[in-house]
């Protein structure tokens, strides 16, 4: 599945923008305005939203399809890129040597990018990280050749994403380059209340949270009425990959779903999954195919369409204990993506996980934060297809992730 910002035009330097000082904005992931997702997408919304502060885009090419005119033509802003191995596939057997190396040629070649980054006219470096702990040492190394001050937005918790992708070795190490890191940045950002509380206790930092930015044209959101259901049965749209901090949630909606359709012979509901995740994977981790279809790797506007004729919009989290951390500080980037859509979103997890958090803090339609209550959401999801839920989610967007509000956020000294 592709994913794609709604992307907005840069507007003019406006008095509150003059108050960020230019920014040199680093990122392990480019930034793509399209046939990216996850990472690839935030941190280009955050260099939208961060216009015309932003003076240069610090970053590699990741994977050896995404070339380095596509990432340059699409933020229009002078981009420096470090080397990496992109070109070598990213077997495990080979991972930790290839990242080692990796790293190494990226902090070679800080010196040279830092002089070009004092040329910009930078003031501070903002790094925005993916799940690659690695660049917590190239963020060090840009702090040390710029002599800049340096802020840290963490999207995942390293430790946690290293053992959920089968690296549980790495964790040690990644508990003292967060320290060595994180103590020496002049502010850490977190995507979610959960992870900078995490962090805390973890290491004693006190971190802000950030919430992702949502790029809708004059932050308004519009109640889209679907046209019709085909044959009485309701789509309930999943968007994003299928992995363990999802899929238990899907497996429960599923099951709801095939117990709610045993018990109607016209109202039915079916799940459509729209992933970029291999459809072997997706049945691998959700069993047969019964009450859900895949739709793999479709084009984003098509996705969109979609989900504005769905029932609800389902975004869930995992129950499971392992997985606990990761619920807690993860935030979904998909969140900035189907908000903007106009329907309810259905939004699943133990009341700890992040979303869910969100939403109770905020009385937003539809929560559910025990196992047991998607059966009873099903049956009352028509009680909050109408415009209120839609104005309260703009109302959300307003407050926490409209462009403006991002901007106060980062003028702030912790």
């Amino acid at each position: 599945m592709i994913e794609k910002p709604i992307d907005i035009a840069t507007e003019k330097a406006t008095k509150e923008d003059d108050n960020l000082p230019p920014i040199a904005f680093m990122t392990d992931a480019p930034p793509l305005v399209q046939g990216g997702y996850g990472c690839h997408v935030l941190s280009y919304n955050l260099i939208s939203v961060l216009k015309p502060a932003v003076s240069a885009v610090i970053t590699r090419r990741m994977q050896k399809e995404i070339t380095c005119k596509k990432v340059k033509d699409g933020v229009g802003i002078s981009t420096f890129f470090y080397p990496d191995l992109s070109a070598i596939p990213s077997k495990k057997i080979i991972a930790g040597i290839k990242s080692v190396v990796e790293t190494t040629l990226a902090c070679l070649w800080s010196k040279r990018i830092c002089k070009k980054i004092s040329e910009s006219g930078a003031k501070r470096i903002f790094a925005c990280c993916g799940a690659d702990p690695y660049f917590l040492l190239v963020i060090d190394s840009f702090r040390k050749n710029s002599n800049l001050p340096i802020d840290v937005y963490l999207v995942d918790d390293f430790a946690s994403s290293a053992i959920l992708n089968g690296y549980p070795e790495l964790a040690e190490k990644i508990f003292r380059w967060e320290r060595q890191v994180l103590t020496k940045a002049d502010r850490v950002f977190t995507i979610s209340k959960g992870f900078a509380e995490h962090l805390k206790e973890k290491h004693n930092i006190n971190c802000r949270w950030l919430p992702i930015p949502i790029l809708v044209e004059d932050n308004k959101l519009r109640y889209h009425k679907p046209s019709s259901f085909k044959d009485g049965v309701k789509t309930i749209t999943y968007f994003g990959a299928v992995n363990p901090l999802y899929s238990g949630g899907i497996k429960t909606l599923l099951k709801e779903i095939s117990s709610f359709n045993s018990q109607n012979s016209t109202n039915k509901f079916r799940l459509l999954i729209m992933t970029y995740t291999e459809p072997a994977v997706v049945i691998r981790e959700l069993g047969e195919q019964v009450d859900y279809e895949i739709l793999h790797k479709a084009e984003i506007n098509q996705c969109r369409k979609i989900m504005m004729e769905s029932a609800a919009i389902f975004l869930p989290y995992t129950f499971e204990n392992p997985h606990q951390v990761m619920v807690a500080t993860s935030f979904p980037s998909r969140f900035a993506e189907t908000l903007p859509i106009g329907r309810p979103l259905l939004v699943y997890g133990p009341s700890y996980a992040s979303l869910p958090r969100h939403f109770k803090e905020n009385n937003l339609q539809i929560c559910v934060t025990e196992e047991s209550g998607l059966g009873r959401a099903l049956k009352t999801i028509e009680q909050f297809d109408n415009p209120n839920t839609i104005e309260a989610y703009e109302q959300n967007l307003i407050r926490y992730h409209s462009p403006q509000s991002i901007k106060n956020i980062l003028k702030l000294k912790q």
